[in-house]
């Protein structure tokens, strides 16, 4: 399985993630990966919505 099917399940967006990667466009899953680890707080129900 490549790396674009296990992000997505349109087809149109599989259809066009390699491309995006051989021009070197980041996509949203890119910049997700980029801003892990993420802290967890919000996930564990402890932030703050003061």
């Amino acid at each position: 399985m490549k790396k674009w099917e296990k992000v997505t399940i349109d087809p149109s967006a599989r259809a066009l993630l390699p491309k995006a990667q051989v021009d070197g466009v980041s996509t949203v899953w890119d910049r997700y990966e980029a801003q892990k680890p993420q802290c967890g707080f919000g996930q564990l129900g402890i932030a703050s919505d003061d």
